[in-house]
């Protein structure tokens, strides 16, 4: 039993002898030569003008910019529980009304004549007044 166990211990030390002798060298890696893009301007133009910053509209305007990581994705077709929903933190003051629409105020959001031209378009609505309470009758004239 011995001497089995020391002729197969004999025997994988000859075979990884023999594998490593006989075993080729890596290729070394081949440098990639890094082209630059021919259209690529020399320097950066001297009148770039700026873009005015963004005032926020709605409520997904105000996660991007309270959030600027946040990635942009699709709506989904269906609803997902509150287990799977996102969870911001947002520190502008926020008001839901008895209809349930949302109201956000920020400094930097449209004069509030503009915000109410489009009311009835959206259900998230961005004020530079602080919202406390609304108050919604109803208009025959629609």
């Amino acid at each position: 039993m011995r001497r089995v166990l020391l002729i197969s211990i004999g025997l994988l030390l000859i075979a990884g002898v023999v594998y490593f002798a006989t075993r080729k060298a890596p290729e070394p890696l081949k440098p990639i030569a890094v082209v630059p893009p021919a259209t690529k301007p020399a320097t950066a133009p001297t009148t770039a003008q700026a873009k005015p910053p963004q005032r926020p509209k709605d409520y997904m305007d105000v996660v991007r910019l309270s959030h600027p990581d946040f990635p942009t994705t699709q709506p989904l077709m269906v609803p997902v529980g509150m287990n799977d929903a996102a969870k911001f933190i947002i520190d502008d003051p926020i008001y839901i009304d008895s209809i349930g629409e949302l109201w956000i105020t920020r400094a930097d959001a449209e004069a509030t004549p503009t915000v109410f031209k489009t009311i009835n378009d959206q259900s998230t609505h961005v004020l530079r007044e602080n919202v406390v309470f609304v108050h919604r009758a109803p208009d025959t004239s629609w």
